[in-house]
């Protein structure tokens, strides 16, 4: 499998760009520093700006969309992640140095916990509450935080990420999604899943950086009301 020429771009309202930074990070395999498995482009605070506006403004919409609806999107993103087992293993293996077979267990447990979380979204919530007026009916209900910014590490680059997204996304928020730098290819290539699962844009938005910038001003911005 090469992928030298692989170029992992940012995802913010639904398109795929480059970073305002200039220059790219390189993708190196672990095993062999020599070896280039890709190039991560750079981001800046205009670029995370951007990210977060487009989150803010499709999480309304999102917002409205029923429950069980939203979680019909994580099970088709955890349908393609079982179709694609055996070459989503293999980026994690180059890029992480993970063994095949635990790479190949990753990938599945990922799967697993979108699909749990998809079928959350038909679970009962809220509560029923007595009430001391006659013919009156008091109940609670959950209501979405807004944006969900996700920071997530490099050992489990596939399977943190999807069990973080997903309950984010179930409930009605949208996510900024910042992954550790040096496994950017599994972080595209979950994303990727989710667009050719039907995400509407804006609801994920993936943004390359350090975490002296880009993941600093995420944790920082008030329009970001989870982490």
């Amino acid at each position: 499998m090469d992928n030298s020429n692989s170029t992992y771009l940012n995802y913010i309202n639904g398109k795929w760009c480059e970073g305002s930074a200039g220059g790219w990070d390189l993708n190196r395999n672990p095993a062999h520093p020599s070896e280039i498995i890709g190039r991560a482009t750079r981001s800046t605070s205009q670029d995370l700006r951007a990210a977060i506006e487009a989150a803010v403004s499709a999480q309304i919409e999102w917002a409205k969309t029923p429950r069980p609806v939203r979680g019909t999107v994580l099970n088709q993103v955890a349908k393609i992640i079982r179709e694609k087992q055996d070459f989503l293993a293999q980026i994690l293996t180059r890029e992480e140095g993970k063994n095949l077979n635990e790479a190949k267990g990753e990938v599945l447990k990922s799967a697993n916990a979108l699909e749990f979380t998809a079928a959350e979204g038909r679970r009962p919530i809220g509560e029923v509450i007595p009430s001391e007026m006659p013919n009156t009916f008091l109940y609670t209900t959950r209501t979405p935080v807004g944006v969900a910014g996700i920071i997530t590490p490099w050992n489990f680059p596939l399977c943190i990420p999807a069990w973080k997204i997903g309950p984010a996304l179930l409930e009605g928020n949208a996510v900024v999604f910042k992954p550790a730098s040096s496994t950017p290819a599994s972080a595209y290539e979950l994303v990727r899943a989710f667009e050719q699962a039907g995400i509407p844009p804006g609801v994920l938005n993936l943004i390359y950086g350090s975490g002296n910038t880009i993941g600093k001003a995420l944790v920082e911005d008030k329009q970001v009301r989870a982490i």
